[in-house]
């Protein structure tokens, strides 16, 4: 028998008449439109805290590739000329297919990296770095080999601060890709 309740539960309907009314109070449509703005403010201001720390992350990542090794270059001319046999009309075959399946593969290495996928990280990354490495695209390749390293490892989320850093490089590197290309046609 539990005595836990004995005399808790009142004997008369009036028991509880000294207790105020609890009845919720409905707020007035100027209390909650006051209060749907204040949330709105709220949430549209956590919003720009998260795009000013994603900003300031992709500034540190940026600062960070050109401090690592400033020797580091974008595109490896020595490299390339290598590849090509001094060849341009290869070279410029190569910097175009180049330039395509790097998109392809970002936008693929992204999309693993979203799913939090460690095999599909990892295959991609080394695809790109692999890609890089051959014709001498030295950031790309660097910070590809990171990511991959940090797939095989399981730390998919310092992958992913790597990745935000890999398609600002990717993209700066396609541009100077386009630019080598229009020079070498020029001539």
């Amino acid at each position: 028998m539990n005595l836990a309740f004995r005399g808790s539960i009142p004997k008369h309907k009036n028991s509880f008449e000294h207790v105020p009314n609890m009845e919720a109070k409905q707020p007035s449509a100027k209390e909650q439109s006051d209060t749907e703005r204040k949330r709105d403010r709220e949430s549209e201001t956590d919003l720009d805290v998260e795009k000013e720390s994603k900003k300031a992350q992709t500034d540190n990542n940026k600062k960070e590739t050109e401090e690592e090794d400033p020797d580091v270059k974008r595109i490896n001319n020595e490299r390339l000329n290598e590849v090509c046999d001094e060849d341009n009309e290869f070279m410029i075959e190569l910097l175009q297919t180049y330039k395509e399946t790097t998109l392809i593969s970002i936008k693929e290495l992204g999309v693993a990296l979203e799913k939090l996928d460690k095999n599909d990280s990892t295959f991609h990354a080394h695809d790109l770095k692999g890609s890089s490495a051959n014709l001498g695209m030295d950031r790309v390749m660097k910070i590809s080999a990171r990511i991959e390293s940090n797939c095989k490892d399981g730390k998919i989320q310092e992958a992913q601060k790597d990745f935000v850093l890999l398609e600002v490089e990717v993209e700066k590197t396609i541009l100077e890709v386009e630019a080598l290309m229009k020079s070498i046609e020029a001539c």
